[in-house]
């Protein structure tokens, strides 16, 4: 799931589920950190190979149920089978998958927790309520002495930085997932016309400027970033976000912070010069024809322009690039795609660890079962293997340089929620990008993690403020980005004009607001 990095010219969308919590803090009391003790040992159900099950007693056969989000997969059955039959010889127990479609996502998941139902464990993430649902009961506080016992190595291959982003009210309620993670832009050009205007590779953006002039001036019927517009931001994204660290505060038009500050403040992107800069440096790509001159009102999907060959930038994180390659390299290999980097300011904002993560139904009555199935899911290759990418040789195969090539589509566990245990036995994916590991380990030196990257912004006090504050943005920046180029003056009175609007309907309450929620947020991150 892509977590967008918006400068926000209409609302960054916070997904606001409604969860309804009754029932919840009932079941909570009943089970708040203490996992269940059974009373006699059975040596043949414990493996005394095992990496989870260790002095626990397992004698007691479990099933564990488990809720999941996502597209349910041809072979989903067939896998959890493996694993089920790994499961019960190690720490026996099984699970029971129930993978809530997409479609149903909104309605079904809150009322999973509202209705009462009987379950262990499900899947959770910060773009999913995991705040709220925890700090209304939701789920089961996870002690340390829990994760000692149940499952010890979380501490030894996740960062302090991924417990401190997954507290809320100072108490851990999931097991994040292990992948170090950026949604870090990445740009993709045609290189058959970098090579025939004798241009150099993309290593900054002067470099992509070049390669757009010299599309202008001698490929009719290609606009060079012809995807462009409000539905699909990306290039605005990496000039403006990108090269000067901002990342923005989730649910506001208009605040950022600067992600490589360690003490961060927030600040109104609008008032600050480099906003105005951008904004110039915009309107001087539209006059050049770098963006096509219906951007303001296109509609199209991302990238759909440069499949089609109107196009020759495309923009899209790591793994969007690593299937585009694959689908466009497939029909036009004469084009020769390249990749690089789209950060430009040398530092590149890691994504929250709680994005992806594992929680404890407050109810369930079987919480050392659960954190010994997250043991093996998430830190065992052979577990992890099967859960990201299904069985060997039925689903996929290792190739002779350790890539992931899979042998059909009956099993893709990027498709659900599987992503809660993707870490560090994750391959680099076949047939990728020549320079797909440069690319990724460039992105992963250069990774910084914000205290404030998890941050989430409580809205219920200034809600009329900010949806007022939305329209606003979501009209008159829009227009002013991709809407018929300006001159100079005539952009920055539009700024002062937007700034103003927003100042009259309450901005300056919503930025009090956030900066008393982010100073709170911080002395607690910190302590």
């Amino acid at each position: 799931m892509r977590r967008q990095r918006s400068f926000m010219f209409g609302i960054m969308a916070v997904l606001a589920l409604s969860v309804v919590m009754a029932g919840c803090s009932g079941s909570k009391a009943k089970n708040s950190s203490s996992p269940s003790q059974t009373e006699s040992a059975n040596p043949s159900a414990t493996s005394s190979s095992s990496e989870s099950a260790g002095n626990v007693d397992t004698s007691e056969p479990i099933t564990l149920k488990y809720y999941l989000i996502g597209d349910e997969q041809k072979d989903s059955k067939a896998v959890w089978d493996e694993i089920n039959k790994k499961l019960k010889a190690e720490i026996n127990t099984t699970i029971e998958p129930v993978i809530i479609p997409w479609a149903d996502v909104p309605q079904k998941y809150p009322l999973i927790f509202a209705s009462g139902e009987d379950f262990d464990m499900v899947w959770t993430g910060n773009w999913q309520n995991y705040a709220d649902i925890a700090s209304k009961g939701g789920f089961m506080e996870i002690t340390d002495e829990m994760i000692d016992k149940y499952v010890p190595k979380a501490k030894d291959e996740l960062p302090a930085a991924s417990f401190k982003q997954a507290r809320v009210g100072g108490k851990l309620y999931m097991i994040p997932f292990a992948e170090k993670t950026s949604d870090n832009e990445t740009v993709m050009i045609r290189g058959d016309l970098r090579e025939k205007y004798n241009l150099p590779p993309i290593n900054g953006l002067q470099d992509l400027l070049n390669y757009c002039e010299a599309i202008v001036k001698n490929e009719k019927g290609i606009i060079p970033i012809a995807d462009e517009g409000p539905n699909n931001k990306d290039f605005a994204n990496a000039v403006l976000m990108n090269m000067n660290h901002w990342l923005p505060v989730s649910g506001t038009p208009n605040l950022a912070f600067d992600f490589t500050d360690d003490n961060p403040t927030i600040f109104s992107m609008y008032d600050k010069p480099e906003f105005l800069a951008f904004e110039n440096q915009m309107q001087e790509y539209k006059k050049k024809g770098y963006f096509s001159k219906s951007a303001l009102t296109t509609n199209s999907p991302r990238a759909q322009e440069f499949k089609a060959g109107r196009g020759a930038v495309a923009f899209g994180n790591l793994n969007d690039m690593v299937a585009m390659y694959q689908e466009v390299n497939n029909t036009h290999p004469e084009w020769k795609l390249e990749l690089a980097n789209a950060d430009w300011g040398g530092k590149i904002a890691a994504q929250p660890s709680i994005v992806h993560g594992t929680a404890i139904h407050a109810g369930s009555k079987h919480a050392d079962r659960v954190l010994m199935a997250v043991q093996l899911l998430s830190f065992n290759e052979d577990y992890n293997r099967l859960v990201n990418y299904g069985i060997l040789d039925k689903n996929y195969k290792v190739t002779a340089d350790n890539a992931y090539q899979p042998l059909n589509s009956d099993y893709v566990g990027t498709n659900y929620s599987a992503w809660a245990f993707r870490g560090k036995y994750l391959l680099k994916p076949a047939g990728a990008f020549p320079n797909y590991d440069e690319v990724l380990k460039y992105q992963i030196d250069n990774m910084v993690t914000s205290p404030l990257v998890a941050f989430s912004l409580v809205t219920t006090d200034i809600k009329p403020e900010l949806a007022t504050a939305n329209d606003i943005a979501s009209s008159k920046v829009n227009v002013l980005t991709y809407g018929p180029a300006r001159s100079p003056e005539d952009t920055k009175k539009a700024i002062d004009d937007i700034v103003a609007a927003m100042k009259k309907v309450g901005s300056d309450k919503v930025i009090s607001e956030t900066e008393n929620q982010v100073k709170q947020y911080l002395e607690d991150y910190n302590k």
